[in-house]
């Protein structure tokens, strides 16, 4: 019988413990505002508005940076080099 009682309090207080978490940090997940466009991330990031249009429409790009953290170059990759394999 007491089995029992242990059971279903541990389920209550994990069940409670879920929903408190849920509540608290549930708001914090979702995202607020729009997305910058393409203006400000050009000015963000101090590139040609031609460029952050093109960063965008690549899928996989190499960005080199100067020793100060400014963007020096890009290098776009038009093929994958090394390819994941399944080992089983």
């Amino acid at each position: 019988l007491w089995f029992g009682e242990i059971f279903f309090f541990s389920l209550f207080l994990l069940v409670s413990w879920a929903l408190y978490n849920k509540s608290r940090y549930s708001p914090r997940q979702t995202a607020s505002g729009t997305p910058p466009d393409t203006e400000a991330l050009s000015s963000s990031f101090h590139l040609p508005t031609q460029d952050v249009r093109y960063l965008q429409g690549s899928q996989v790009c190499i960005i080199h940076h100067e020793p100060d953290g400014a963007i020096s170059q890009i290098e776009p990759q038009t093929e994958v080099k090394e390819r994941l394999r399944l080992i089983a």
